[in-house]
């Protein structure tokens, strides 16, 4: 996969390669692709292609997969806190830590 953009930014105002002419979308020439939902445009005019951050889907899981570890390890903090300095109740301490979830 093509990392540019992710980290370092586009290169601008420079010429355009061979390859980067031969590739120029046609904004009237219909093209028979089904569209990737990372590569989907938004909006197009004669000035600029708006289109989805082509790494939003992985930024996306890295969040949810971050969240589901820090509330894992927070559940647990919770809990063994409770237990060790609680009342020994530990079922009630463990339904608090899940609801605070």
């Amino acid at each position: 996969m093509d990392y540019t953009g992710l980290i370092s930014k586009y290169p601008v105002e420079r010429p355009l390669s061979k390859e980067e002419r031969s590739d120029q979308l046609k904004q009237k020439q219909r093209m028979e692709v089904m569209p990737h939902y990372d590569l989907s445009v938004i909006k197009i005019n004669s000035t600029f292609v708006e289109s989805v951050d082509k790494f939003y889907s992985y930024r996306g899981i890295l969040t949810t997969c971050n969240l589901i570890f820090a509330a894992t390890i927070g559940f647990g903090l919770i809990a063994t806190l409770a237990t060790i300095f609680g009342d020994q109740d530990a079922p009630t301490w463990f339904f608090i830590g899940f609801m605070l979830l």
